[in-house]
């Protein structure tokens, strides 16, 4: 038995299933028919940074540490406080390390938050935050060679594009040129290598759902008709298909297919600036200089700017030398170390999910809450928080505040934020400053993260019918179908609704131990074989 894991960077199941259904995605409806499928539940806030992380360890980011792609520092060495987020940052194994180190054969392409790549029983391609085709990206490091020379390998989008995504046409052709050396590079490796565990992660469908759901959705306020870029999250879909209809037939008979999302997307039409909110309220303070106010301004807020005065077409007709001088003089995304007045500072957000921190006495290192004081300040804003009112209709925005103790367990727990919140459909935090609490979405992403992403199984064994779990489940589910032990402190379980009542998964007995007495085992079972031989 094999298992390959095909990952749809924020596929939602509302779209995915019903294009399937009605037979658009023929091959992603074939695997539905012939096995589970459901919702899959994300971590909240629904972030790809912790999500793919709980994905790969089985673990909330109480345990494995990662809350964000970026994590701020008020003594880090570099001056804007933002530190990229590697793999030495996650505290957990990985489940392609468990399985290396019970001796099976791993192969890993293009999973976010992979780099610096690890050493496996087979081959890892890392994804999303390595920063270029420069630096050792795969492992074994020989492979990298091989790949740019034969397919001209990209990790991800050119950042000239990702960053000016209202040229379109230029968007689309990079979108569908990775995506194609993506499937042929996930093909090749499939037969290069011999494997028993294989993943392959598309993350373009994220970036398109961003740019482009404005295009589709007739609700959003920026919609404009067209038949192109209205259509193309759709036919982006039904090339995908073709791709994992080709990738599962590559895998064979004999294997176990998975489809998984890190979360699901949804429209974006206006965003809740977190940080002048705090502001507001007197949580946040700024220090009162024209030069500060100057540099704080985001790249969304000076895009909004040029589409208000007309002047966005001026932009796109720039040379791109020119726009590349705009871009290194435009500021920082979010706040800056040099922005705050940490003396008069109680709180403030961080990072994409829009957490709030407690500026905390002892723990952060200009910290001024004193620990008595710390529940009575999450408290007033999270109070606060929920009498939040769009101005234009009068309705709430808060679905749900959350303390980090109700969503969170484990030793990295004092590193998560403070308060963590959902907004209802259509409202999508933002850590950038605007000058303003909220800003309705023209231009940039008009589509952000949702709950629930998408999970399908299918093989033998496999049931068929609905089923609801976690991006946790996942991994204790694949060390069960394997016939491993699962590590105690797995927080995922095994998704037993699946397997067949006659299937050998459903007969085999769910195993736990002790993480590292099962892999001390292991190792001496195999060198004893070796010696035998």
């Amino acid at each position: 038995m094999k298992i390959l894991v095909i990952g749809i960077d924020g596929a939602p199941p509302d779209f995915v299933f019903k294009w399937a259904k009605e037979g658009y995605l023929p091959n992603i409806k074939k695997l539905m028919d012939s096995g589970s499928y459901g919702r899959l539940h994300s971590t909240i806030p629904p972030h790809s940074g912790p999500a793919w992380s709980s994905f790969m360890t089985g673990v909330n980011p109480g345990k494995h540490g990662i809350y964000d792609f970026y994590r701020f520092r008020q003594d880090s060495r570099n001056v804007d406080g933002i530190e990229v987020v590697t793999t030495a940052d996650r505290k957990m194994k990985t489940l392609w390390r468990i399985l290396s180190e019970h001796g099976k054969k791993v192969g890993v392409i293009n999973v976010p938050q992979t780099y610096p790549v690890e050493r496996v029983n087979g081959f890892i391609v890392s994804g999303f935050l390595t920063p270029g085709e420069h630096v050792e990206f795969t492992y074994p490091k020989e492979l990298k060679k091989e790949l740019l020379k034969r397919f001209n390998y990209s990790i991800n989008l050119s950042d000239a594009v990702y960053n000016d995504a209202e040229n379109k046409d230029m968007f689309i052709k990079e979108v569908l040129e990775i995506t194609e050396k993506r499937w042929r590079t996930t093909k090749y490796l499939m037969k290069k290598y011999d494997w028993d565990f294989f993943m392959t992660v598309f993350t373009e469908s994220d970036r398109i759902q961003h740019f482009f759901w404005k295009y589709m959705d007739r609700n959003h306020p920026a919609y404009k008709e067209n038949e192109r870029y209205g259509s193309f999250i759709k036919e982006y879909y039904q090339t995908l298909d073709k791709y994992i209809g080709n990738i599962v037939r590559t895998a064979g008979e004999d294997t176990i297919t998975i489809i998984m999302s890190d979360h699901g997307q949804k429209g974006n039409y206006k965003t809740f600036n977190v940080n002048d909110f705090l502001i507001k309220i007197g949580m946040l303070k700024l220090k009162k200089s024209k030069k500060v106010k100057t540099k704080i301004i985001s790249r969304e807020g000076i895009r909004d700017l040029m589409l208000r005065l007309g002047l966005e077409n001026i932009k796109n007709r720039l040379p791109q030398k020119l726009k590349d001088v705009v871009k290194r003089r435009l500021p920082s995304k979010f706040i800056r170390i040099s922005n705050c007045d940490w003396e008069r500072t109680k709180a403030y957000s961080f990072g994409f999910g829009g957490g709030i921190f407690i500026n905390l006495k002892g723990r952060q290192p200009y910290g001024i809450v004193t620990p008595e004081e710390y529940d009575s300040v999450v408290e007033q804003i999270k109070k606060e928080l929920k009498e939040v009112r769009d101005p234009e209709n009068g309705n709430p925005i808060v679905e749900k505040v959350y303390r980090k103790e109700e969503l969170y367990s484990g030793p990295y727990l004092s590193d998560a934020p403070d308060l963590v919140f959902l907004l209802k459909n259509g409202y999508t935090p933002s850590t950038y400053i605007q000058g303003r609490i909220f800003s309705t979405v023209k231009s940039g992403r008009s589509g952000n993260h949702s709950l629930y992403g998408i999970l399908i199984c299918s093989g033998e064994g496999i049931n068929h019918g609905e089923v609801k779990a976690s991006i946790m489940d996942l991994a204790p589910t694949i060390l069960h179908m394997f016939g491993l032990p699962i590590p105690k402190y797995m927080d995922g379980r095994v998704l037993t609704e699946i397997f067949k009542p006659d299937s050998e998964f459903a007969k085999r007995e769910i195993r736990y131990s002790s993480y590292e007495k099962e892999v001390i085992r292991g190792k001496l079972r195999r060198l004893k074989a070796k010696r035998k031989i």
